[in-house]
């Protein structure tokens, strides 16, 4: 049996959350594909849960800065458990450097 390759693009938050579910009903990502094909033969359309309107084909591009892949990463889960996130004030990182150092003044006195 020959087979053949598919590459697909989609949103790395989508990604990685439909790659925790199929881990958790036991699949692969290729296993789903395939169960997904092997659907469309043999019915000639898609499941009645899929509804071809809701499929988007946009997708955005991945953010370059790692603060914005994670900041996309929560709002994504966010919006996936129904959780309004906000918007976070800016962190004071003097404050949080000054803490830091505080609390490793005080590990090093107790060693």
């Amino acid at each position: 049996m020959a087979t053949m390759q598919m590459n697909v693009r989609m949103d790395s938050v989508l990604k990685r959350a439909g790659d925790a579910a199929l881990v958790r009903a036991g699949l692969t990502p290729t296993r789903a594909v395939r169960a997904l094909w092997e659907y469309l033969a043999v019915h000639g359309s898609l499941p009645a849960e899929i509804d071809p309107r809701s499929v988007r084909d946009d997708v955005a591009p991945a953010p370059t800065d790692p603060r914005e892949a994670g900041a996309s990463i929560v709002a994504g889960f966010y919006e996936r458990i129904g959780v309004d996130g906000g918007v976070l004030p800016e962190p004071d990182y003097e404050a949080l450097r000054e803490s830091l150092a505080d609390e490793r003044l005080a590990e090093l006195e107790r060693a």
